[in-house]
């Protein structure tokens, strides 16, 4: 997302015309995450997706208008089985997506949510959207003495405000939001501005989470993929560089060669990270284990069998370590689904980690 808004920024300042297009509203199996965002250049070329498919080529055509009007739209996209077949896709359901320009008054503020993403911060963008229409592509414009639609405002963690929604929108709303969400997302509220009720599209941009696995054996390198896909940003660790590689570990952001005794002293270990021990033997995993324990990571998991958990956590207490932190530890790691392959391994784990990262974090 950083590189997304680096460029609308970049293209934005050249004065080229640029239109961005954002999933603000998803019900059903209809493709695309919320959040998902599309940029849609001057020159007709694209970056990023909302989904392909069935509703894509119209998103793009959108975009094009917006930036010669200058105006937001709202699309409303419903899609039957029959519709989504059409379109490659096992799918169905209504999606809304937002498709606005983005003009100069917005340039400080899109420089700015670059800034905090790029430091790893915590934001949420508001944008006025019109409301919903029962009508494919139809936009339904706001009353005239509601808020500006394409009216936007950014709240940064820590108090930093710009735009022109701020002033008027809840604060306590915004302030729970930014403090209580997990993970990056859309939500939709409807406050009211100025004595009107207005609808309002809240993107929440939280630091991708990073899933640091140690060992790169067979799971390892299952668990690497499914986290990958699933938002983490994926570190794999192991003392044998020979098996750090690429061709099987494709879709890490980083493979690191190095001795397990001293492996979370070159880490940024912090309450964004999760930490999966499945190295290739006990005495690793016990070295490793005793160092994560020492961390604010938000997630400790070590694979094993339940004689072999209740051994090391037996030794690690012998050597100062509290049997409140050795209770935090998932292990046996994942979640129960007599799983045996390395894939199914994988699927259990990373479901748990999913599910820590969906709760609100700890106090």
């Amino acid at each position: 997302m950083i590189e997304f808004f680096d460029e609308v920024v970049r293209l934005a300042e050249q004065g080229e015309r640029v239109a961005i297009a954002t999933l603000v509203s998803r019900l059903g199996s209809a493709p695309g995450a919320l959040g998902a965002k599309m940029l849609i250049r001057g020159d007709g070329t694209t970056l990023g997706t909302i989904g392909g498919g069935c509703v894509e080529a119209d998103v793009w055509q959108a975009g094009v208008s917006a930036q010669k009007s200058g105006e937001p739209v709202l699309l409303s996209f419903h899609l039957s089985a029959s519709d989504a077949a059409e379109g490659g896709l096992i799918c169905g359901g209504k999606v809304e997506i937002l498709v606005e320009p983005v003009h100069e008054r917005q340039l400080p503020l899109y420089r700015r949510l670059s800034e905090v993403l790029r430091a790893r911060g915590r934001a949420l963008l508001g944008t006025v959207v019109p409301e919903s229409s029962d009508s494919d592509l139809a936009p339904v414009p706001a009353e005239p003495s509601a808020p500006a639609v394409g009216e936007k405002g950014l709240w940064v963690a820590g108090g930093e405000t710009l735009g022109e929604l701020p002033a008027s929108m809840p604060s306590d709303d915004v302030r729970s939001l930014l403090e209580t969400s997990a993970h990056s997302g859309v939500q939709i509220v409807h406050p009211t501005i100025s004595g009107r009720s207005a609808k309002v599209a809240l993107e929440f941009f939280a630091p991708r989470s990073t899933a640091y696995i140690f060992g790169a054996g067979h799971i390892s390198r299952e668990i690497a993929s499914l986290a990958k896909h699933v938002g983490f940003r994926v570190v794999v660790l192991d003392n044998r560089e020979f098996f750090l590689n690429r061709e099987a570990f494709p879709d890490a952001d980083e493979l690191i060669a190095v001795d397990f005794e001293h492996v979370v002293d070159r880490l940024q270990i912090d309450q964004d990270s999760y930490l999966v021990i499945v190295t290739r033997g006990h005495q690793h995993d016990s070295v490793v284990l005793e160092q994560a324990l020492r961390t604010d990571a938000r997630y400790v998991g070590m694979i094993g069998s339940r004689a072999k958990v209740a051994s090391i956590k037996a030794a690690l207490r012998d050597v100062g370590i509290a049997q409140e932190k050795l209770d935090t530890v998932h292990a046996p790691i994942g979640i129960p689904i007599a799983a045996r392959s390395p894939e199914e391994i994988a699927v259990s784990i990373v479901a748990e980690l999913i599910n820590v990262r969906g709760r609100p974090a700890p106090d």
